[in-house]
C-alpha cells in the first residue's frame, strides 16, 4: 500500500471491497440501514487517506482521496495502519485506543460509534477476504503474505532500535554540555544564596542599631 500506484491501488480496494460484499452481505445491508455519512480514514504511515461511504440504502465504497481534496469528511479517523485494520475486524477496543490516543477521531462521533458497532457484530478476517481473491493460488498467497508481514515486522524492530541508538547517542553527546550548565547554574544560585544571606544580616544589624538609638 505504500509503493503501489494510486490508480492500482484504487483498483485493488474496489476489487477487495467487491469481493467482501459477496462474502459479508449482512454487513452490506446493515451499513446501508444508517444515515449517509462520509468518514475520511488516514493511516498515519501511509502515503494514502481514503473516504469511506455509506448508509441511506446506498451501497457502501472506499475511495483514495486525492491528495489535493481537502473536503472534509463528517467525520476523520487517524491512527497507524495495523490499529486501523485491527478495529475494522473488530479485535481491538476502539473505546480504549480513543482514551490512550492510539486512535483520534474528529467530527460526527456518533457516526464513527454506529459503524463500529455495525463492524463489531460481523465476523471479518480481512487476510482470508485478501488471499481468498487469488483463488486457486491462496495458499501460496498466504504464504507470501505472512512472509511479507515477518520481514516488514523485522524492518520496523530494526528501525525502531536504530531510531532509539541514535536518541541514546544524542543523549550521551549533549550531557556533558548539560551538565557543565548545571554545575553552572548551581553555583550561581549559591552564590546568590550567600548575596541574600549577608543582605539579611544586614538588615538586622541595622534594625537592632535604630532600635537602639530610639531607646537611647
Amino acid at each position: 500500500m505504500t509503493v503501489a500506484p494510486p490508480f492500482v491501488l484504487a483498483r485493488a480496494i474496489d476489487a477487495l471491497l467487491r469481493k467482501m460484499e459477496r462474502q459479508h452481505p449482512r454487513l452490506f445491508k446493515n451499513l446501508a440501514r444508517l444515515k449517509p455519512t462520509v468518514i475520511h480514514v488516514e493511516p498515519s504511515d501511509l502515503p494514502h487517506r481514503f473516504a469511506l461511504k455509506f448508509g441511506g440504502d446506498e451501497r457502501a465504497f472506499v475511495r483514495l482521496l486525492d491528495p489535493r481534496d481537502e473536503t472534509p469528511g463528517d467525520a476523520c479517523i487517524k491512527g497507524n495502519i495495523d490499529v486501523l485494520l485491527n478495529l475494522l475486524q473488530g479485535r481491538i477496543d476502539g473505546d480504549a485506543l480513543f482514551f490512550t490516543r492510539g486512535l483520534v477521531i474528529a467530527g460526527d462521533t456518533a457516526a464513527v460509534v454506529a459503524l463500529r458497532n455495525t463492524l463489531d457484530r460481523e465476523e471479518i478476517d480481512l487476510f482470508a477476504d485478501v488471499t481468498s481473491m487469488f483463488g486457486p493460488l491462496q495458499k501460496p498467497a498466504e504464504r507470501a503474505l505472512t512472509t511479507l508481514g515477518r520481514v516488514r515486522e523485522a524492518a520496523r524492530h530494526r528501525a525502531a532500535e536504530f531510531i532509539d541508538s541514535l536518541r541514546e547517542e544524542r543523549a550521551a553527546a549533549s550531557a556533558p554540555a548539560w551538565a557543565n550548565e548545571r554545575d553552572a547554574l548551581k553555583a550561581e544560585i549559591k552564590t546568590l544564596q550567600t548575596r541574600i544571606a549577608k543582605l539579611e544580616v544586614r538588615e538586622k544589624l541595622a534594625k537592632g542599631a535604630s532600635q537602639d538609638v530610639a531607646h537611647s
